[in-house]
């Protein structure tokens, strides 16, 4: 298992389920707001989540676990190959 390696993938995955579905909102100036969608651009492919996309189907867009290896969720939040 590699659950102790944290990637950008892993974060970015998390933190952007966690704005789409209301656990953390962005702050621009004096407006904070959370979001029902979000697309993330990035070289290993984009990933459009909404409300209804699991963590690992945003994780699994970002990076591609090894053969024999699936996405698990860390008690933290945090998506993992494990």
């Amino acid at each position: 298992m590699n659950s102790t390696s944290t990637t950008g993938q892993n974060q970015v995955a998390a933190a952007t389920n966690n704005l789409v579905n209301g656990g953390a909102t962005v702050t621009i100036g004096f407006v904070t707001a959370g979001a029902t969608k979000a697309v993330i651009y990035a070289p290993g492919g984009n990933a459009t989540v909404t409300t209804s996309t699991t963590i690992c189907g945003t994780f699994n867009t970002l990076n591609t676990c090894p053969t024999g290896q699936e996405c698990s969720i860390a008690g933290n939040g945090v998506p993992y190959c494990a």
